[in-house]
């Protein structure tokens, strides 16, 4: 490292440039590698590393402002390819928030893939997306989701997280091309405002978002509406084979969550098993 360096400060123009990205791209790639042949990741000081040794020959050629740019080109480049897809935060009692801001930070892209995979192997996920909406209904974007095929899922949700009455019902997102095989005369509704019969058929298919007298209050949902939402429900139809998610609020008897913080102090006081919060998760290991 001192002779590079050393080479760096003789360097000049073109080649010094030429010189300091080579060495930056060579280091970080063998501190990729040597992170992957141990097999192990400790986030804050694999972080340290990557910056360090990646960064310091442009810091040291050029200036800080622009060290600073391609640290975060290389972290991102680093997240983006050589992570492996999903990693496991465990929630001590103790709430260690440090270690949570270095996971969101500096872990994982979460494909929406995954997170159908997880609805639909029955986790309950708090799904936590872009700015909230308006308004007195969960519309995709501070939603609790769930697999709508469980029979006990409106009970488990009702006593386990919305701690409220075991009858009271939740809504179906459904993707608007499907609305017609599920639903009696109902129309498109992305706003969740109507109550249509779901018809006799499917009835037994949803019982989760099917209320005591064959209705539902849906939501339906289009890619340009809220595209995010949208795929998430397709990956959940691919995966079942039903194009429709159980959606109620982000909130446990207060108002829906705005923030991250909010979500989070949520998901601990509930029992959800899954927190999505953009292209990151959270899974709760069980006790």
């Amino acid at each position: 490292m001192p002779r590079t360096i050393s080479t760096l400060q003789r360097a000049s123009g073109a080649r010094r440039h030429l010189l300091a990205g080579g060495a930056s791209v060579v280091v970080l790639v063998v501190v990729t590698v040597a992170i992957g042949l141990l097999k192990s990741f400790v986030p804050v000081l694999s972080l340290g590393v990557l910056y360090v040794f990646a960064v310091l020959p442009i810091a040291v050629a050029f200036d800080l402002t622009y060290a600073v740019l391609v640290s975060i080109a290389s972290m991102l480049a680093f997240n983006w390819f050589f992570l492996p897809p999903v990693h496991t935060f465990t929630l001590s009692d103790s709430r260690n928030w440090f270690a949570l801001a270095v996971y969101l930070v500096v872990f994982q892209h979460v494909p929406v893939e995954r997170s159908a995979q997880l609805i639909a192997d029955g986790n309950v996920v708090g799904w936590f997306q872009g700015r909230m909406e308006w308004g007195a209904r969960a519309l995709g974007n501070r939603s609790i989701l769930a697999d709508p095929r469980r029979a006990d899922m409106r009970e488990l949700i009702n006593t386990k997280i919305k701690f409220r009455e075991k009858f009271r019902p939740f809504a179906p997102s459904i993707l608007e091309d499907a609305l017609d095989d599920y639903f009696v005369g109902a129309a498109p509704d992305p706003f969740m405002q109507q109550v249509y019969p779901v018809r006799e058929d499917k009835r037994a298919i949803l019982p989760a978002i099917t209320h005591a007298d064959g209705s539902g209050r849906l939501q339906t949902v289009s890619e340009r509406t809220n595209p995010r939402y949208y795929r998430l429900i397709s990956e959940f139809a691919k995966l079942t084979g039903v194009p429709v998610v159980l959606n109620t609020s982000f909130n446990e008897n207060e108002p829906i969550v705005l923030t991250p913080a909010q979500a989070l102090d949520c998901f601990l006081r509930t029992s959800m098993d899954v927190l999505v919060i953009g292209r990151h998760v959270l899974e709760r290991v069980p006790a």
